[in-house]
């Protein structure tokens, strides 16, 4: 709080345009309020309490009218557009200061009355939570301590008695306390604010390349047919052809021509990547729609690409590479979201975003109020359950909720993914001109099962169903479809023999040798979340036989996995917690135990755990 923040002197013009904004936002409520506040103290309470002080009903009434003006000049303003008010601040330094002072001096000559001296206080008090500058607030402060003993001095009230000194004592620690609170807000509105600052300069470029693509909306199908430049080296599918096989749809809405060239612009974007974590093969993907049709959405699926890109070529030539699926995931989630947020909710983004491990199968994904994944399996399709969806991709908070869903595929499974142009078909007119639009999107589901999963045949069984009247984009991804029987039983047998090694080894007579079998486990088959807690949990048990670091950070890599899987598994949280104690990181500890706690206060572990917290 001492400590000088070099970004002050900086950035001191800017912090207080910041102040005057949030004062402007004040000036309704502070006028309302003020207006009325003092009304029932004037028209009744003073005279009766003092009647020997009749000026105090001008000083009441003086409030009303400087808050009857302030009214009207925020009426006049928002009627004639012309700024009555000015930047902000002025008029809060002129109806708070009119309060403060006068209640100050008033309060000062009837000082022996509590009841008055504890409505100053009320009135001290509240100045900390009006953006007032610091030195704006200190010299508000520095005056209304002066009138108060002026007008003591000067009126000479009874303070001899012990009410008397116990209100100056309690108007004293109000004066305190407002000093204290006025400089600890001040540098909570600075840090709030720089940190704003640093935000909006993170997402300068990728805004000026948003603004470009604005720009070039005015040019009709020139800049249409450059955006589309843009996105196309983009709209990228370098996934291998085996075991996964990726084939792309996209139909944007928007058709033009340029230049004797056709071509289309829209929001949607696909995407898919072949990655490496930990040294296994993935394959990374995202389907995405952009809020907004043309230039508006094309420049939101622009952002998307770039920044989707960028988390693909630094997980090649950085250490994300060694990142857990679940992690590098929500970390590209995160990447995509804090962008979009920068836009202050002008562009939203619904996804799906996954990434797939190859050689289990095992599907890592989350849906950011996308449609749903059709499932094609065995020549039935089903949508995919999903009840934990988020908000689109820009909506702040989203990440709080946020948790990674698993689906294991089997060999010839086909997983359908599509934008909302899937269902946004128009089915029929009624009578009056109204566009009948189709609200059932198991029909979907029932034309992927018709067209066999062929994404060809899938658009043209849309088209007899009805008319596309949006952007469509899907995507179809076939796990292992050529696979022989005898490959896939061997590929069954190495699991089931790996882990029943697993769970015939006794962590109490091996516990070395069951470590390892758990964890050669759970490489093949990650889906088994028990099996990946048992891993992290022996591999706390065998750091305290061997004080091996290395296990520490793996054993919370496993237990970090399951939380972004199921946030409110309480024997995970609990294990978790007692791997970071060990580290020695005792905040991070207490964090997740208090997530444990609100999941389930009644685990008798959770005692036990703080107690240990509490003794380092």
């Amino acid at each position: 709080m001492i400590q000088r923040n070099p970004d002050r002197r900086r950035f001191k013009a800017d912090f207080i345009e910041s102040l005057h904004g949030q004062a402007r936002i004040l000036h309704w409520p502070a006028a309302l309020v003020s207006l009325i506040a003092w009304l029932g103290f004037a028209l009744d309470t003073d005279k009766k309490l003092h009647p020997d002080f009749p000026e105090l009903f001008y000083f009441r009434i003086t409030l009303s009218i400087i808050s009857l003006l302030m009214l009207l000049a925020i009426v006049l303003e928002k009627i004639t557009s012309i700024r009555f008010r000015g930047k902000g601040l002025g008029w809060m330094y002129a109806l708070y200061g009119y309060v403060l002072l006068s209640c100050a001096f008033f309060t000062g000559r009837i000082a022996d009355d509590p009841n008055y001296v504890s409505g100053l206080q009320v009135v001290v008090m509240l100045t900390v939570f009006i953006p007032f500058s610091l030195l704006g607030s200190y010299i508000l402060y520095f005056l209304s301590i002066a009138l108060f003993v002026a007008s003591i001095a000067l009126f000479g009230p009874r303070l001899g008695t012990d009410a008397a000194q116990y209100s100056m004592q309690n108007i004293a620690i109000a004066y305190i306390l407002s000093f204290i609170m006025s400089v600890v807000l001040d540098h909570y509105r600075f840090h709030m604010f720089n940190n704003h600052r640093k935000i909006i300069e993170q997402g300068r470029e990728v805004r000026e390349r948003m603004d470009e693509v604005v720009k070039l909306k005015e040019k009709q199908d020139g800049d249409y047919f450059l955006t589309s430049l843009l996105i196309k080296p983009l709209i990228a599918n370098s996934a291998p052809r085996h075991p996964v096989d990726i084939e792309f749809l996209l139909d944007q809405h928007k058709k033009f021509i340029f230049r004797n060239r056709e071509s289309e612009i829209g929001g949607d974007y696909l995407c898919a990547h072949a990655v490496e974590l930990q040294g296994k093969p993935f394959t990374a993907f995202i389907n995405g729609d952009a809020m907004g049709k043309s230039i508006q959405g094309a420049g939101g699926a622009l952002v998307l690409g770039t920044v989707f890109q960028s988390v693909i070529q630094r997980t090649h030539s950085s250490r994300d590479s060694q990142k857990p699926p679940e992690v590098w995931l929500k970390d590209c989630f995160v990447d995509l979201h804090n962008v979009f947020t920068t836009f202050d909710g002008s562009m939203l983004v619904s996804a799906l975003l996954g990434i797939l491990d190859n050689e289990t199968g095992l599907l890592y994904y989350i849906n950011a109020e996308h449609p749903r994944i059709v499932l094609y399996r065995n020549r039935e399709a089903k949508l995919v359950e999903d009840e934990h969806i988020l908000r689109k991709l820009g909506v702040t908070g989203i990440t709080q909720g946020m948790r990674i869903r698993t689906l294991q595929l089997e060999p010839q499974d086909i997983l359908v993914i599509g934008s909302d142009g899937r269902d946004d078909l128009e089915i029929g007119v009624q009578e009056s001109g109204t566009r009948i639009m189709n609200e059932d999107e198991n029909l979907f589901r029932a034309i992927v099962q018709n067209a066999g999963g062929d994404l060809a045949q899938i658009k043209t069984e849309l088209q007899k169903a009805g008319h596309i009247v949006d952007d469509l984009s899907l995507m179809r991804l076939g796990y292992r479809e050529d696979e022989s029987a005898e490959r896939l039983n061997d590929i069954g047998k190495a699991i089931e023999k790996a882990g029943q090694l697993a769970r015939s080894l006794s962590a109490e007579t091996d516990l070395t040798g069951s470590w390892k079998a758990y964890r050669e486990y759970v490489e093949l088959n990650p889906c088994d979340t028990e099996a990946i807690h048992t891993t992290a949990y022996l591999s706390k048990l065998l750091y305290r036989k061997n004080r091996d670091p290395a296990l520490l950070a793996f054993g919370i890599a496993q237990a970090e996995r399951i939380r972004l899987r199921d946030p409110a598994n309480v024997k995970n949280l609990i294990n978790l917690a007692d791997l970071c104690r060990l580290t020695g990181n005792r905040d991070r500890a207490l964090k997740i135990l208090a997530e444990a706690e609100r999941t389930d206060k009644s685990n008798p572990r959770l005692a036990d755990l703080r107690d240990l917290l509490a003794a380092r």
